[in-house]
């Protein structure tokens, strides 16, 4: 039970999180204290017990997991950042547009200077002119002077869209969107980086192997040297057979300067993208694997660039509704408080506050069909992206059955090769006893004893080689975006 939890994927894992979490609730909810209790104690049992036991593991052998140095990879890669970077951005420029539905409160302030006034010229003695003249500022008898020259007028304005056609929460879905598109951008790049780091270790380890199957035969070699130089001091074997063995080492150690050269390479390469070195990391299960018809459904329901096109789609539809919505009727409320000198009566030179408000309808009528050409321009944006996300599932598809034909060819390698090994280490026995008789040259049973060797390591190299098909297959289907979540 304990290993079978603690080779539950990640995406598995968050799965059981969100499990509880929710049982959880609905037992807080229904006042179920002992329910909740267990439920609580349950689900941290559940979920650290495979902590606990990889820490544990770790902790043995003095090694790490792998998912950690893919973390540490993800954390320290530049480009990754940036696409953290991009979706918090986008995620405030969303709740920035949710805001424009909001009314918006402004103040104004205003100073004008005019060089001359209005004078209004009235009959003298007239009865208006007398009432008028009693309420008002009179310059002189007859003249009734309007406005001043020095003007002032603070305000508060309060707008409210009341209409918009849809517009403004049209425009929060695209933002939305483009939000859920970083993150798709982000999950690539994961996977991206996910799928160099497991190469990298993999093919780490591949040399490694290959290192150790050469100093396999070293050693065997070594063996028989130091049985022909004795052989050789006794008269019992020719020299020449012991220069045949000592050159076969040679190009053994040749051979094991190239691999370590190789091995070290790789070590760096996997140092630089996460931060750790291949023999820190803790032997890993193997890769998950599914069928091809199940890669096809994962793929076509999972891949981060795929979600992309689909989300773009659905952008394209927002972006005819607002500007279907642009040509519609627009409504929008105000509110304004004024306090001015003079204030609304012209004719008054004193401070005054006064309120106003009311409701603006602007409504197009001529856009020389601007609206029809927006909307056909869409529409092939949106032919372009249905043919590249036709092109993408068809490449990529061909791509998967490739590989499925490869990893069924490697199958059968390797059952041919174990039979290989079994014939060449029943042949290696047979010929170091025609040897021995001195039936054969020496340097036959050199060869056979090189090929077995070679066919064993070759059982490995076909083992490494389905591990990174089975990674170059999650990879383009986008398993390891799920993996990175």
């Amino acid at each position: 039970m304990k290993s079978r939890i603690s080779n539950l994927s990640l995406r598995r894992k968050f799965d059981l999180i969100i499990y509880y979490c929710r049982l959880i609730f609905l037992a807080r909810e229904r006042s179920h204290l002992v329910h909740f209790t267990l439920l609580l104690f349950f689900s941290i049992l559940t979920l650290t017990w495979p902590l606990a036991a990889q820490s544990q593991e770790a902790n043995q052998t003095g090694k790490i997991p792998l998912e950690i140095a893919i973390a540490n990879a993800l954390k320290i890669s530049q480009n990754f950042r940036h696409a953290a970077l991009e979706v918090d951005y986008l995620a405030r420029q969303e709740t920035l547009q949710a805001k424009e539905k909001l009314f918006n409160i402004s103040f104004n302030g205003n100073y004008l200077y005019r060089s001359l006034t209005p004078v209004l010229e009235l009959p003298f003695g007239s009865p208006s002119s007398t009432n008028l003249a009693s309420q008002t500022a009179v310059s002189s008898p007859g003249r009734i002077e309007g406005g001043l020259k020095h003007n002032y007028d603070l305000s508060l304005v309060l707008r409210q869209p009341l209409f918009t056609g849809g517009q403004l929460s049209k425009a929060v879905e695209l933002n939305r969107l483009q939000k859920l598109m970083a993150t798709d951008q982000q999950s690539l790049l994961a996977n991206q980086i996910i799928t160099q780091v497991i190469s990298s270790f993999y093919r780490y380890q591949l040399l490694q192997t290959r290192q150790n199957s050469a100093l396999t035969l070293k050693k065997r070699l070594e063996l028989h040297r130091q049985q022909l130089e004795n052989l050789v001091k006794e008269e019992l074997s020719r020299r020449a057979n012991l220069l045949e063995t000592l050159s076969k080492i040679e190009e053994i150690e040749n051979s094991l300067l190239d691999l370590e050269q190789l091995a070290a390479e790789e070590r760096l390469n996997f140092h630089r993208l996460t931060g750790h070195y291949p023999e820190e990391i803790a032997p890993q299960p193997l890769e998950p694997s599914l069928d091809l018809p199940q890669a096809m459904a994962f793929l076509e329901k999972n891949h981060p660039f795929l979600r992309q096109l689909d989300k773009q789609l659905t952008m394209i539809n927002i972006q005819k509704k607002i500007i279907a919505g642009r040509y519609l009727p627009q409504l929008a409320a105000q509110a304004e408080v004024h306090y001015g000198k003079p204030g609304i009566n012209f004719f008054e030179k004193e401070w005054t506050l006064y309120f106003q408000g009311g409701i603006s309808l602007n409504v197009p009528l001529f856009d020389w069909q601007k609206k029809n050409v927006e909307q056909e321009m869409l529409d092939l944006k949106a032919r372009q992206i249905e043919t590249t996300r036709e092109n993408f599932l068809q490449d990529t598809k061909k791509s998967l059955a490739s590989l499925y034909s490869q990893v069924e060819i490697l199958q059968k390698k390797l059952s041919h090769l174990q039979k290989m090994v079994d014939y060449a280490r029943e042949k290696r026995q047979l010929k170091h006893n025609l040897w021995q008789e001195n039936l054969i040259p020496h340097l036959d049973y050199l060869t056979a004893l090189s090929e077995e060797e070679n066919y064993k390591w070759s059982i490995q190299e076909v083992n490494y080689q389905l591990l990174l098909t089975q990674v170059t297959i999650n990879s383009l289907i986008g398993h390891y975006t799920e993996v990175s979540r």
